[in-house]
Formats: structure tokens, sequence, C-alpha cells
């Protein structure tokens, strides 16, 4: 799974505070995908800017919520 895969790679600190957000996305595939395609883009980033784009990302990938 790509998620888990990222995870350790790219934000390992992040992965235990954004726990409950990898669980909420894993059960939603396109959210899933659209993350892992961000994820991959952004891996060179810093962590602190790495955590905020998921915490975004997560949150305007919610249904109903529109940006």
């Amino acid at each position: 799974m790509c998620i888990g895969f990222a995870s350790r790679y790219a934000f390992r600190e992040t992965r235990e505070r954004f726990s409950q957000t990898y669980k909420a996305v894993e059960k939603k595939e396109n959210d899933r995908v659209c993350l892992d395609i961000r994820v991959a883009r952004i891996s060179r980033t810093s962590n602190t800017y790495l955590q905020n784009l998921i915490y975004v990302i997560f949150i305007s990938s919610q249904p109903g919520k529109k940006t």
C-alpha cells in the first residue's frame, strides 16, 4: 500500500500524529490515491510543510466540502 511506504520514508514522525487521518483515508480509495500522488510529488519538502499539506488534503477531501 502506497500510504504505508510514503509515510515510512517521507514523514516518519508525522505518521503517528496523523494516524487517524491514515485510517480514515484508507477507507476511501479515491482519497487514498489522491493522497499518494501528492505525497510522492512533495516528498522532498520540509516535514512541517508536509504536515500542514497532509492536513489540508484530508480536510478538503471530506465529502460535502469543496475548496
